[in-house]
């Protein structure tokens, strides 16, 4: 295989457990800068014996040139639903709007993937979402990390708590917008802009409206 999609990778033989054990996958094609090496552990589901869920992420940075580990984060999962999430085999599951990856990929369901990598504060570093729970008409839930001045990776709360979900960002404008269903019968939308002055996103209009 191309090592391009080289996301493969191997069940880890160390089971920790009967009901426990891990997967790693290697994604190359995401990023001109670095290599995302995921390991997630995945258990036995408590309550369906023949399903397993994720229960955390680990999440390796590694330079392109030298092959050496930047940072090491590691990342709850908030929901059981990622049982069939985060297949090695499965490279659409994956996006990067830095190298163009998947990035046609269909979203219409709000489910821009299980990893992403973009650059949400126009800052030329690139940054990264992953996702943390399967969610509801709104989308999957994410948890975003962005690039320091250092390089190393933090998780911006902004996105984190409010954003939550992965929103469509308009790259030329620095706008991006969040769509989503409120119950049965209503929707909302709501347009946020980047301010160059304080680097921060402003919220700009917000409408909730009938089906």
């Amino acid at each position: 295989m191309n090592t391009k999609y080289l996301i493969l990778l191997s069940f880890i033989a160390s089971f920790y457990s009967n009901d426990s054990f891990s997967q790693v996958c290697l994604h190359t094609d995401l990023s001109k800068k670095y290599n995302y090496e995921l390991t997630y552990t995945i258990n036995k589901n408590v309550g369906i014996s023949d399903l397993y869920d994720i229960s955390k992420i680990k999440i390796n940075i590694i330079g392109k040139l030298d092959n050496k580990i930047l940072q090491s984060i590691t990342v709850t999962i908030e929901d059981r639903v990622f049982r069939d999430s985060f297949q090695c085999m499965i490279h659409s599951f994956v996006r990067s709007y830095i190298t163009g990856t998947n990035k046609n990929e269909d979203s219409s369901d709000k489910d821009y993937g299980d990893f992403i990598v973009t650059d949400f504060n126009f800052d030329g570093k690139e940054d990264f979402a992953v996702k943390v729970l399967q969610g509801n008409n709104g989308g999957p839930r994410y948890k975003f990390f962005i690039a320091s001045a250092t390089g190393l990776f933090k998780e911006d709360l902004f996105f984190s708590e409010e954003i939550v979900n992965f929103p469509s960002i308009n790259y030329s404008a620095k706008t991006m917008k969040l769509v989503g269903a409120i119950g049965c019968c209503r929707g909302y939308k709501t347009i946020y802009k980047f301010n160059n002055q304080t680097k921060r996103w402003i919220k700009v209009s917000s409408k909730i409206y009938d089906f």
